[in-house]
């Protein structure tokens, strides 16, 4: 876990991965009751440009959740802000790892960017999130 004092804009924040496997999607479409065909099956995926199965977008997006909860304890809090976009699709197999890091302190918060990338470097999440500095264990 950082700590207030050693951080500073550039830093990377911990980074964290996941492999998105069959059992994980099935799981999760039930889940969220999500049955949609792109996420069980090749043959439809490729039908819509996919070379495979793709997971669930909330999947790969609660690894950056994740991240940040185990580098701040806890996430989110009072003035906390997270924003994701899905910039790529995660297909099933891949293994995918949320990481960042900080790039601005403003008005008592540390700016950072967030992504999740998969195992070749494509990155299938971009985002930004914003992290008071008190919030960093000491």
């Amino acid at each position: 876990m950082s700590h207030a004092n050693e951080l500073a804009v550039g830093a990377a924040l911990p980074p964290i991965s996941l492999r998105i496997t069959r059992a994980l999607v099935d799981a999760y479409g039930e889940l969220a009751d999500d049955y949609n065909p792109i996420h069980f099956d090749d043959e439809v995926a490729r039908q819509r440009g996919f070379p495979a199965a793709i997971g669930h977008g909330a999947i790969a997006a609660s690894l950056v959740f994740a991240m940040l909860t185990d580098w701040l304890g806890d996430w989110p809090i009072d003035s906390d802000d997270l924003d994701l976009v899905f910039v790529g699709p995660v297909i099933v197999g891949d293994l995918v790892t949320a990481g960042g890091e900080i790039e601005a302190e403003e008005d008592g918060a540390w700016r950072c960017k967030v992504w999740c990338r998969n195992e070749q470097g494509k990155q299938v999440i971009a985002g930004t999130a914003r992290v008071r500095r008190e919030r960093i264990p000491k």
